[in-house]
């Protein structure tokens, strides 16, 4: 595996409201009898995964950390960390040049940014429906309709985008992108896995 940048750091500071859930998603996720094991799963399982990691890293902890000092820059400190270094692997993935990179992420960035919005929506929607006892059996129907909705409404994304990254890329390098994210998933699964077992 590449060697990690020196900026690449996920030792930010944790808020205690937070940290049973952390911790409990890092065991479940990262077990060393089980690690070896989730990068062998098929690609989309994997990917699920990592989006499930990447809301208990980035998403589910955003009001706890902006009850703390400078929390909103903590938190986009360390969202920009994890973007830059998928701009990097895609890169060295699909071995974009200089001009194609930077006429490539702003766009692949404008969907990442309505991808991540669906998925924090959906889960803040479905935690604030299961933590109301009182939530009316509509209340739970819709709820649960958006949660089935959001693969479609992800896809629907990636599929407008598609057509402007064939502007973006050879068609070679719009076939290895998915491929390339999905390497992205597992760098960044195993330095969090090594992470773990130093600080055991």
């Amino acid at each position: 595996m590449p060697t990690q940048p020196p900026w690449l750091s996920f030792s930010s500071p944790t808020p205690s409201s937070t940290e049973p859930f952390r911790r409990l998603s890092c065991r479940l996720l990262f077990s060393e009898d089980t690690y070896s094991s989730l990068l062998n799963l098929p690609l989309f399982m994997l990917r699920k995964i990592f989006f499930c990691l990447l809301l208990t890293l980035l998403v589910f902890p955003a009001d706890s950390f902006a009850q703390t000092s400078g929390g909103d820059d903590k938190m986009a400190a360390y969202k920009d960390k994890l973007r830059r270094y998928q701009h990097q692997v895609i890169t060295r993935e699909l071995s974009l040049s200089r001009e194609e990179a930077n006429k490539f992420f702003p766009v692949y960035d404008q969907m990442c940014d309505e991808l991540e919005r669906v998925g924090r929506e959906t889960r803040v929607l479905e935690q604030r429906t299961i933590n109301n006892p009182n939530a009316s059996a509509v209340e739970c129907e819709n709820t649960a309709r958006a949660l089935f909705e959001q693969k479609k409404t992800e896809a629907d994304i990636e599929l407008r985008y598609f057509d402007l990254f064939k502007e973006l890329l050879s068609p070679r390098q719009l076939l290895l992108l998915k491929k390339a994210e999905d390497t992205f998933h597992k760098e960044v699964m195993a330095h969090f896995a090594k992470h773990r077992r130093k600080n055991k």
